[in-house]
């Protein structure tokens, strides 16, 4: 049986469940022009987080902040802890290099 992964729900739960880790107040948004996207709003300003598998080469994360002066390209991840943490650094630069923990909610939370 083929399983389609619907990457939208999984990169909006992601995203939402590490800015509770990570304590910082904002929401994941999907895209729903691009099924594999989500754009994260806080404070600190917007990031854009794509999941990229088009292009030929195999899959990767594009990570990119919207509210800049002089917007930045979009920066490749290969995996999830290396996009997690980009997103991390630029909705917190100030924060300290913590671990972070991917797992099922506990009750609900």
């Amino acid at each position: 049986m083929t399983q389609i992964i619907e990457w939208d729900d999984r990169l909006h739960g992601l995203l939402t469940g590490a800015l509770a880790a990570w304590r910082i107040e904002g929401h994941a948004v999907k895209n729903i022009q691009q099924h594999t996207a989500c754009t994260v709003h806080t404070a600190a300003g917007r990031v854009a987080v794509q999941r990229v598998t088009d292009d030929g080469a195999a899959p990767y994360w594009e990570v990119s902040a919207l509210d800049q002066d002089v917007p930045l390209p979009a920066l490749p991840y290969a995996g999830i802890q290396g996009m997690l943490r980009a997103v991390r650094d630029l909705l917190d630069p100030d924060s300290s290099g913590a671990r972070l923990v991917i797992g099922q909610p506990v009750d609900g939370q």
